[in-house]
């Protein structure tokens, strides 16, 4: 199972189709609740197995915040683990557009999912599109930046998904002890 962000209109479609299955098929929400037209501006996030995507959700970033959300996984890959793998890649998503604090609107079912992802409730259950949901809030670790020892440069990362990092100036690959030199 590989967990990304989509890279080519044929990947947003696709993952556009899991939540129509998932939200207008099964769930029987009418589709422009659903596709309500902030797609195009949304970060899509897809899990594949294979080439078939599976699961997906939209990160859209406004500031400090981010709203994660729509996240489907068809029925018969659910309860393995793939909703959490694609939230983690939608907060790396939000993270590196600047976020500082995740919110969802959670089905009031998955609330227990979240909270095992760090999410707290914040406010009262309510109903959006005729299912009870509750708004949920994560604070996401904020980038940190790291010196080029070549060129001095600073350069961001997110300590817990690179690996590497490039500079951005000069090209210097900096891996490993390079990394703990956090500026």
């Amino acid at each position: 199972m590989n967990v990304r962000r989509c890279n080519t209109q044929a990947e947003i479609e696709a993952a556009l189709k899991v939540r129509r299955t998932v939200f207008v098929v099964e769930q029987k929400i009418d589709p422009a609740l659903e596709f309500d037209g902030r797609d195009k501006a949304a970060v899509h996030i897809a899990a594949f197995d294979g080439e078939k995507v599976v699961g997906a959700a939209r990160a859209l970033a406004s500031g400090e915040n981010a709203e994660i959300g729509r996240l489907a996984v068809l029925a018969e890959y659910r309860k393995r683990g793939i909703g959490s793998a694609i939230m983690r890649e939608a907060e790396y998503a939000a993270r590196m557009a600047g976020a500082r604090i995740a919110v969802i609107h959670a089905q009031s079912y998955t609330v227990e999912m979240y909270k095992k992802l760090g999410y707290e409730s914040a406010g009262e259950e309510f109903m959006e599109a005729g299912i009870a949901h509750r708004e949920m809030r994560k604070k996401l670790a904020p980038a940190s930046k790291v010196r080029c020892k070549l060129c001095g440069a600073e350069n961001v990362f997110l300590s817990d998904r690179d690996r590497e990092v490039i500079c951005a100036k000069c090209g210097y690959r900096m891996i490993g002890r390079d990394l703990w030199q956090v500026v």
